[in-house]
């Protein structure tokens, strides 16, 4: 179902990550959770540098929320800089 003021060539209008067809605020751009917390227990952990090396290494698959969140350095890819960063 399409939301007014939704953008229909988007996926995710508000770009936090979620889609807009399952997104209950697809034009509220704050985040559910914050960047690095990947497995969205709300707090940036050991558990989220776990998860993040299983991706990076093919051991786990992640969703389009997770990939976002742990997605460190916005810049659109998954590699070790993302592990890095997170490790601080």
């Amino acid at each position: 179902m399409l939301v007014s003021g939704t953008d229909p060539l988007l996926i995710d209008t508000d770009g936090d990550g979620i889609n807009d067809d399952i997104d209950s605020s697809p034009l509220d751009n704050s985040l559910p959770f914050a960047k690095g917390d990947i497995n969205a227990d709300t707090k940036v952990d050991v558990g989220d540098l776990l998860l993040l090396e299983r991706a990076l290494t093919g051991l786990a698959s992640l969703d389009a929320g997770r990939t976002f969140r742990a997605d460190i350095n916005d810049d659109g890819m998954l590699d070790v800089a993302d592990l890095l960063l997170l490790q601080q």
